[in-house]
């Protein structure tokens, strides 16, 4: 095993164990998810999104995609009332 070289045999064989626990990443398939889109955002504001992923232990990536389906959310909502 890789760690060996680098840690001692207790440390691991408790990742060895841990990494059994943990779910496997799993690929999404090729054609399933539309290509990546890059988001522009002011230094302020990239700061303030790294400290409310941080917040809620996510990636920046995560939280964007979740405000972004949040947001969608809401703009339904309010045309939905305009009807």
């Amino acid at each position: 095993m890789f760690y060996h070289n680098i840690v001692a045999p207790s440390l691991a064989a408790t990742h060895h164990n841990i990494m059994k626990i943990l779910p496997r990443a799993v690929r999404i398939p090729q054609g399933r998810t539309a290509q990546p889109r890059n988001v522009r955002l002011m230094p302020t504001e990239l700061v303030e999104v790294k400290h409310y992923a941080a917040n809620e232990d996510e990636s920046i990536a995560w939280f964007l995609h979740y405000l972004i389906f949040r947001g969608l959310a809401d703009y339904k909502r309010e045309l939905a009332s305009y009807q």
